[in-house]
């Protein structure tokens, strides 16, 4: 039944999307893993809307993002399992799902604290079957296997507890995390001693502990080397983000909505948790010191290197236009400017600051960009940037050579998803007064077609022609 559904790139083409299910599916269909050798993480808005003659649908481990009205008038179906990969649920995904059975595996509490998005308006009596945890006792410790088989969090803790060491390891398998509740209502618990193998500390796992109420008001409190959070209102903690010396992990949404000015992230630090700097409005420069590997900073964003995930953002514009000091040069032919710009922006790196479409995305500020939901048009904000951006004259002598490809990386730029099978970024013209602004320029390598449009011009001007 799986040839029954159509499949969307998302993510830089990295992993898809189920964009479409034909509305005459019957029975049972299972989603796959793998689509065209790249992993299926999602299931777009209406993908299923009105298959109304399915009855159960499988989907796999690795999808994260069920959108909205996913499954809005599949009134047939009886079961659905949704794997613990799932992170988010939006609105209506089930509305219309009378008598539909949710078989929710591997978790105890919603995903994100709260999936009632997933059912509003739903009016059906929809039940969800949760798939217990089994808890492992191990000291004062209950533990709890996550990732199916393969790692244990701290669930709970006992709530005597004064002094813990939380293991590294239990029955040959790490501990990985500090979860919810965790600690939370130790109120005699004054040390912990976190293992190097936990790498997330989930918002709230230490709230009503006594590390938490006895740390000095207006300070980051800390459980060992993992900084919790701030103790102070809300809006508080202006400034610089001073952690201590040795500090090895954020916790999840700890500064959360605070008007931090300035982020140094010190060599020591491994691990930040999602949300750790979310809201934070104010922050005007990220610095990484030296010797940190786990996460880079060109000053204005701070991305873990391992998957470059942005995790805060400076509020300057790095993307801003800005007047050059000296004379600009002149395009008659927005193509063929792309095409320039390619050899100076991302051949030679000349023109600073090297664009990015998902940087601009997250740093533009008078509409939210979804680069994944419009990447496969043009992007008018990020089309206007090229046509507005002006070019020094001081580098024109550094074209040698030009190739008009599909694959260039501009076009991505613009249209993160195009697939290079249309003419949109063809260049169909030039002009002498154009190509004499580069004297160095020797040679050009394009299509036939190409050449069957400029070839004169390009002739004139006493540069070779490669095909």
């Amino acid at each position: 039944m799986s040839d029954k559904l159509t499949f969307k790139p998302i993510h830089d083409g990295a992993s898809y999307a189920v964009e479409k299910c034909d509305r005459g599916a019957v029975g049972k269909i299972a989603i796959p893993a793998i689509h065209n050798g790249k992993p299926v993480t999602g299931i777009n808005a209406m993908a299923f809307m009105f298959c109304s003659k399915l009855t159960d649908v499988e989907i796999p481990q690795g999808v994260t993002h069920i959108g909205r009205a996913a499954f809005q008038g599949c009134s047939g179906l009886k079961e659905i399992v949704i794997p613990e990969s799932v992170t988010k649920i939006e609105d209506f995904a089930f509305e219309g799902c009378k008598g539909l059975v949710i078989e929710a595996k591997g978790y105890t509490e919603w995903p994100l604290g709260d999936w009632s998005v997933g059912f509003t308006g739903t009016g059906n009596n929809i039940k969800i079957n949760w798939k217990k945890k089994e808890l492992v006792p191990a000291g004062e410790l209950s533990l709890c296997l996550i990732d199916r088989t393969e790692t244990y969090e701290v669930k709970s803790c006992e709530s005597g507890a004064a002094s813990v060491v939380v293991p590294s390891a239990h029955n040959g398998k790490p501990i990985v995390r500090i979860g919810r509740p965790g600690f939370s209502g130790c109120k005699n618990l004054t040390d912990v001693s976190i293992p190097d193998s936990v790498g997330e500390v989930k918002e709230g796992a230490f709230k009503d502990t006594a590390i938490w109420e006895k740390a000095a008001n207006k300070n980051i409190v800390y459980a060992d080397n993992w900084a919790l959070g701030y103790k102070g209102k809300k809006g508080d903690m202006k400034g610089a983000l001073s952690l201590r010396p040795g500090t090895v992990g954020i916790a999840r949404y700890a500064f959360s909505g605070q008007p931090l000015s300035d982020i140094t992230i010190p060599a020591s630090l491994k691990y930040i948790g999602d949300g750790a700097f979310y809201d934070c409005k104010k922050i005007q420069s990220i610095v990484v010191e030296d010797g940190n590997t786990a996460f880079e900073s060109d000053g204005y964003f701070l991305r873990r290197a391992a998957d470059k995930k942005v995790l805060c953002k400076s509020v300057i514009n790095i993307y801003k236009p800005q007047k050059i000091d000296g004379e600009a040069l002149v395009f008659d032919n927005f193509n063929f400017k792309l095409a320039i710009i390619e050899v100076l922006m991302y051949e030679k790196e000349l023109l600073q600051p090297k664009f990015d479409a998902r940087d601009f995305a997250a740093s533009y500020q008078k509409r939210e960009i979804d680069i994944d939901e419009e990447g496969y048009e043009p992007i008018k904000e990020i089309k206007k940037y090229f046509q507005d951006l002006q070019i020094d004259k001081k580098f024109a002598g550094e074209v040698e050579a030009l190739n008009i490809d599909a694959g260039n990386e501009i076009y991505g730029q613009i249209m993160p998803f195009w697939d290079g099978e249309d003419d949109y970024y063809d260049v169909k013209k030039l002009s002498e007064k154009e190509l004499a602004q580069f004297p160095n320029l020797k040679k050009i390598t394009g299509t036939v077609d190409f050449f069957q449009k400029v070839s004169k011009t390009i002739e004139a001007a006493g540069i070779a022609k490669e095909i």
